[in-house]
């Protein structure tokens, strides 16, 4: 994907509505006016207890999307939301708990109301519903060549690559290649 096409995704309301909740905490905690109508008691700077937070968020992000193999923004975006809105819902549980209780109802109707988009552009991919399928048709077909995909749906690193795989097949497709794919999940 393009960054250009990257930034068209991320004018989908998910990504916004995840960013605002991603950032409300910091956002609500370092500006003034904010700050002074929802914490009146309270200086408008992160004590030491929530910088903590914020950096082991930081570290565990990071670590997690290296491991997901995250290689584009939103990629990389969505697998750090999760971590940075449970790390939101401690820092406003940790200020008061009439902020957190709100604010963990708005994660779950947010998570409930707005799905992560998929990929909807042309795909030409061939779904198999087992190896017996997949011989059946090679059996078949002799001269086609076929690039098979093992996925599984609920893997993340599958759900990363699943826009890569649909690209390649719509723009290399040909009468004697073709893309495949098996879900192995089942």
């Amino acid at each position: 994907m393009s960054f250009r096409s990257d930034l068209k995704q991320l004018l989908k309301p998910y990504y916004w509505i995840n960013i605002l909740l991603s950032i409300s905490y910091v956002t609500c905690k370092r500006t003034a006016l904010i700050c002074n109508f929802l914490f009146p008691d309270v200086d408008c700077e992160l004590d030491s207890r929530e910088t903590e937070i914020l950096f082991f968020l930081i570290i565990v992000v990071m670590l997690r999307t290296r491991k997901a193999g995250s290689v584009t923004m939103v990629n990389y975006l969505s697998a750090s939301f999760v971590y940075t809105k449970i790390a939101n819902l401690i820092l406003w549980l940790y200020a008061d708990v009439r902020y957190g209780l709100p604010y963990g109802a708005i994660l779950i109707l947010a998570a409930l109301l707005l799905p992560e988009p998929t990929y909807t552009g042309s795909e030409h991919i061939t779904y198999f519903r087992g190896l017996q399928t997949l011989e059946d048709d090679l059996k078949c077909h002799k001269n086609i060549m076929w690039i098979i995909c093992l996925y599984a749906a609920w893997h993340p690193a599958c759900v990363n690559f699943a826009p890569v795989f649909a690209e390649l097949s719509a723009s290399y497709r040909l009468d004697n290649l073709k893309f495949g794919k098996i879900d192995v999940g089942r």
